[in-house]
Order: structure tokens, then C-alpha cells, then sequence
């Protein structure tokens, strides 16, 4: 599969529901002009060792590395991941180290690249909520591999109950960090178009205000990558066996 550009967030290497098989498959799977990694690429919060991981240690890491001999490759850091934020501006191996970037689209529109944690009050402001509201999370992908190692042997019918309290957290941070409201205002006062982001593990694509709000999901659960068609279209793709289209604008 051709792309001009893939947006891939939220995959925390390192954490046990980490599908990295499944992301390793996907990127084996395309070439793309530009590949932009939208922070929380490793997972910080459960282990410090995570802190002293190289960059080209790491299997999926090493493929990375190979794709950018032929691609532009930016890496914007997230909350998770914040310590490489001393390497921004930083460039290794082809990968750029960012804390945040401007994408120009086929269409013209610039359209900024963060993780999105600064549009999360909780995050920036009440870090025990934050942890907090991960251990929930945690514990909701706990709940969801048990349904579907006792209820159900089809995969498609287990998610229903793990999926509801997972994005009834989501729901709750969303709401109490002002998200949306944040999104806008940041759009505005950075002067562009629209926000290709991460970090609520939500893909979606559609407008807040007068800007367009795109979100890559996450590695976790919905396997999913955001991209930017060769005609300007943009697209998230759902990767399992293969590929599958969740939003289309």
C-alpha cells in the first residue's frame, strides 16, 4: 500500500497489550513519502528501565530505522515517553526527535502534529489523576483478555463489556481536560488548519470548531494508523489481518 503520509501513535513498546505484531505486519505492509510517530511510542509509566531503552534496540525500532533510508521520519514526543524530550531537535539515524511539527497536506491546509497530552488538563495539571485514570485503563484491558479467554471463542463478540469501561475512562478524562475546547483554541492561536494527534487511544476524524481534529487510535486495542492518501484524502486504517477502513474524509 502507497501513502504520501502515515500518522501512527500510542504504541507503547513495552506494556503487555502492546500489539506490536500486529503494527510490525502494517508497516511491512506499506511505503509512505513521510512516516510521523505522534508520541507514547514507548511505554514510561510501568517500568523506569523503559528510560534506558535504545532507540535502536528494539525489533520495530530497527524497522523504523530501515524505513527511513527511503522515507522522511519524525518522532513528536508524548507524556509517556517524555523522557526523550531532552533529544528534541535531536536527529538519529534519519528519525527527527520533536516535541511538535507542522504538516503541509496535498490540499494546502498546515495542520499541527502533537501528541495531545497539552490539550489534557488532567495530564498537564493533576498528574495522580493521570496515573490514576491509567491504571483504569490498565485494568480494563485486564477485564477485556479475560472475556475473551472465558466467555467467547469468537474475537468479535468479547470486546463489548472491556471496550465500554475503557472509553467510559477515555470519556471522563476527554471531558474533565476541556478537549475539545483546548483543540480549538490551540488551532487558532497556532495559525493552522487542523490537529493530527494522539494520546486519548480514540481514531477518529472530524471537526471541532472551525478546525479538523484527526486522532491515529493507538496500538493497544484498535490497531488503527491514520494516513494521508497520494490524492489528498485522509484515512484511518483498522490493521488486524489486514486492512480496514474506520473513517474516510
Amino acid at each position: 500500500m502507497q501513502f504520501r503520509s502515515v500518522f501512527i501513535s500510542d504504541i507503547h513498546l513495552g506494556n503487555r497489550w502492546c500489539k506490536v505484531k500486529n503494527l510490525n505486519s502494517f508497516l511491512s505492509n506499506v511505503s509512505c513519502e513521510n512516516l510521523y510517530l505522534l508520541g507514547d511510542v514507548f511505554e514510561g509509566w510501568n517500568s523506569k528501565r523503559s528510560a534506558k531503552w535504545n532507540l535502536r534496540r528494539h525489533p520495530l525500532m530497527r524497522k523504523v530505522l530501515k524505513m527511513a533510508r527511503v522515507s522522511k521520519i519524525q518522532y513528536v514526543t508524548g507524556n509517556h515517553d517524555a523522557f526523550l524530550d531532552e533529544f528534541a531537535g535531536s536527529c538519529f539515524d534519519g528519525v527527527e526527535v520533536l516535541k511538535d511539527s507542522i504538516y503541509s497536506a496535498l490540499d494546502g491546509r498546515k495542520l499541527l502534529l502533537v501528541h495531545g497530552d497539552e490539550y489534557d488538563i488532567i495530564s498537564r495539571y493533576r498528574g495522580w489523576m493521570a496515573k490514576l485514570g491509567h491504571s483504569a485503563y490498565q485494568a480494563a484491558m485486564t477485564i477485556n483478555s479475560n472475556i475473551e479467554r472465558i466467555i467467547s471463542r469468537n474475537r468479535e463478540q468479547n470486546l463489548l463489556i472491556a471496550n465500554f469501561l475503557k472509553h467510559k475512562v477515555k470519556d471522563i478524562v476527554q471531558k474533565l481536560g476541556d478537549f475539545d475546547n483546548s483543540i480549538k483554541t490551540a488551532a487558532r492561536d497556532k495559525g493552522v488548519e487542523g490537529i493530527i494527534c494522539g494520546h486519548i487511544h480514540r481514531p477518529e476524524i472530524r471537526v471541532i470548531g472551525d478546525a479538523s481534529y484527526y486522532n491515529c487510535g493507538d496500538w493497544l486495542q484498535s490497531c488503527s494508523a491514520l494516513v494521508e492518501n497520494m490524492d489528498g484524502t485522509f484515512e484511518i486504517i483498522r490493521w488486524n489481518q489486514g486492512p480496514e477502513t474506520l473513517f474516510l474524509k
